[in-house]
């Protein structure tokens, strides 16, 4: 469990403590008893999901007041998520959401909504759909503002949740704000009843800014705001759920400063006798490797490269199905409530005679869209040949200023001649083979996967899959370009020559990647030339 969902956990426990008695006690007498599952339901939450699914279906199925039913909602929805059911958490998530809104207009519901859209958000990037979480977030940041803009605690903990959001899309910079906006709301709370819940919120935020600034390379900082959220969980009794993310964080900054025997102690220290969460295991095992590494014992570092390689490989056998099922569910009910959503506005406020000229409006800008989209590619291979050129002469130089680059940006070593072996690879086109993954391209470079993606997110700027479908896009586009006979062939051939192997696939990737599909591009290509031969 990552600290944002820690996060959105105890800040519901927190409200639930607060608020949830006072809304239940002047209901009908059998609430009561209801108030009591309710609590069996969240106590089970923390250390059983299934018993607290158990207890949640009992209660949503069989009583009758809203506002219970929707405190239920909530905490089935991370139950399902947290087991890895993505759909039962989304639907369970609309549920609570839809009955928290009908009670909106009590501002002890702001509460419940900001928890529970946190919780529908940490969904959304779970299963890969990053700006839906982020806009999840902003929606309700601007909620809270507009309903409750003194509810320091609620939006400290949006901002927080943003932060990840930020992060995991990549934008390390906005999530750096994001985790400081937080900060800054949480220092803001002065509510007696919350001086506990506000130290517990800051040591979470500090960990948070502690381990972004590891990124920036600002190692001085990053263990300054870890020390401060250590500092900060000591002060509460019984507190320790930052404790695992500030000691892999610290573990990360002493493999950083020479303090590589102090990162193993800490880093065995987590390990020995915790249940600890794949993903976290796997950030360990690879501190381990690094520090083992450091140190000259080679041997130990190579056998938890070993146990990365095994770790990796049983949650992308485990996790890829139901992400994709959970991701194809999501995605088509977004699209339908959008569809419905489009069609409701459509009877009230359109006319026949309007939506016909939205219509053609729409496609005229589509069109224009898509030729300005084709004469930017076409621009982009005519300026890209043009560089290649003046580089044939000018190779020297620009191998020096690359070097430079690189040099700027602290490569060590090993992590340049692993460059140079990516740079062989795209040379000499290793990307068109249609098995080609991580685990593939780590084979051939002679690297272990974990550490080959560290390099191409660090040189590259991006993940595997960018890295590989747009060297993919960029050859084929190239090829079409320059060789007329391609235009005759169909897209599933020219998807097989770009090495996808599927035209799905190969569809979608090329029209995220330049904004059209390829028919569309073969279609506006055939255009120019037969312009040109006209004329």
């Amino acid at each position: 469990m990552n600290s944002i969902l820690i996060l959105c956990d105890f800040f519901y426990i927190t409200i639930l403590s607060i608020t949830f008695i006072p809304i239940i006690t002047y209901s009908q007498k059998n609430d009561e008893y209801w108030k009591k599952e309710i609590i069996k339901q969240r106590e089970a939450f923390r250390n059983d999901f299934s018993k607290s699914i158990k207890i949640g279906l009992y209660i949503v199925n069989n009583c009758k007041n809203d506002s219970i039913n929707a405190h239920s909602y909530a905490l089935l929805s991370n139950s399902y998520t947290y087991s890895g059911d993505y759909i039962n958490g989304f639907k369970f998530s609309n549920k609570a959401k839809e009955l928290f809104y009908q009670k909106a207009t009590d501002k002890r519901f702001v509460r419940y909504i900001v928890y529970n859209n946190i919780s529908l958000s940490e969904i959304y990037k779970s299963i890969g759909l990053i700006e839906r979480a982020k806009e999840e977030i902003e929606n309700t940041i601007e909620y809270v503002e507009k309903k409750d803009p003194d509810n320091y605690y609620a939006l400290a903990s949006l901002y927080g949740s943003n932060g990840g959001n930020f992060y995991e899309a990549g934008d390390k910079h906005s999530a750096l704000q994001a985790y400081l906006s937080a900060e800054k709301y949480a220092k803001k709370i002065d509510d007696p009843k919350l001086l506990i819940d506000k130290k517990k919120l800051l040591a979470l935020i500090y960990s948070e800014i502690g381990n972004t600034y590891i990124f920036f390379d600002d190692l001085k900082k990053a263990e300054f705001y870890i020390e401060q959220s250590k500092k900060t969980s000591a002060e509460i009794k019984n507190y320790n759920y930052s404790d695992n993310y500030n000691s892999t964080g610290l573990a990360e900054i002493y493999t950083k400063t020479n303090r590589d025997k102090q990162a193993i102690d800490l880093l065995m220290s987590i390990y020995k006798g915790r249940n600890i969460e794949p993903v976290n295991l796997l950030f360990i095992h690879n501190l381990l490797s690094t520090a083992y590494k450091n140190i000259g014992d080679q041997k130990k570092s190579e056998i938890e490269k070993t146990k990365i390689d095994s770790i990796e490989y049983s949650m992308s056998k485990q996790e890829s199905a139901g992400l994709k099922e959970a991701y194809k569910f999501i995605e088509a009910d977004l699209a339908r409530k959008d569809r419905e959503h489009l069609m409701n506005k459509i009877i009230i406020f359109s006319v026949a005679a309007a939506i016909i000229l939205i219509i053609i409006f729409w496609v005229i800008v589509y069109k224009r869209k898509l030729k300005k989209s084709y004469q930017e590619l076409i621009a982009s291979i005519e300026r890209k040949e043009k560089e290649k050129e003046n580089a044939v002469t000018k190779s020297e130089n620009t191998d020096t200023k690359k070097s430079k680059d690189l040099t700027s940006v602290e490569f060590s070593k090993s992590e340049l001649e692993l460059i140079a072996k990516l740079d062989l690879f795209e040379k000499e086109k290793g990307y068109l083979e249609k098995d080609m993954t991580l685990a593939v391209l780590a084979v051939r470079l002679e690297t272990n996967a974990s550490y080959l993606s560290q390099i191409i997110n660090k040189a590259k700027n991006k993940n595997i899959n960018t890295y590989i479908n747009e060297l993919r896009i960029n050859y084929i586009i190239k090829e079409i370009y320059y060789n007329p006979m391609l235009l005759n062939y169909k897209v599933s051939h020219i998807a097989e020559l770009a090495g996808f192997n599927s035209h799905n696939s190969f569809t979608l990737v090329f029209k995220r990647i330049t904004n059209i599909s390829p028919s569309t591009f073969l279609d506006e290509r055939r255009k120019e030339l037969s312009v040109v031969e006209n004329n």
